[in-house]
């Protein structure tokens, strides 16, 4: 899930690179913005939001373009993919802080 939100994430034409991790519920996907696209930052977070909620209803997705929360999920994602044994527990209370950190 989280991989195929990254691919919907990279479609908009102003988003460098975009992360992503999920869990039962919720769906946090961070994106990096550059140059003059950055004027245009509540947009770009809206129109991901919005075709990463279409693709994925059954989840409540989280977009963020703030570059602090980025290397948050970064740092999960990268810890999920070297598959560290994960507490579960532990990756939901992360989870729900950088989803409360979004506001969103």
């Amino acid at each position: 899930v989280a991989e195929k939100a990254k691919e919907i994430a990279k479609r908009n034409q102003a988003v460098d690179e975009a992360t992503a991790v999920a869990n039962d519920s919720d769906l946090s996907v961070a994106v990096k913005v550059s140059n003059f696209d950055r004027f245009r930052l509540n947009n770009i977070r809206q129109d991901v939001h919005k075709r990463i909620s279409k693709r994925f209803p059954e989840y409540k997705v989280h977009v963020s373009t703030d570059s602090k929360i980025f290397a948050e999920i970064k740092k999960m994602e990268g810890a999920f993919h070297e598959k560290k044994p994960l507490d579960r527990q532990k990756f939901d209370k992360q989870l729900k802080k950088i989803n409360e950190d979004m506001k969103g």
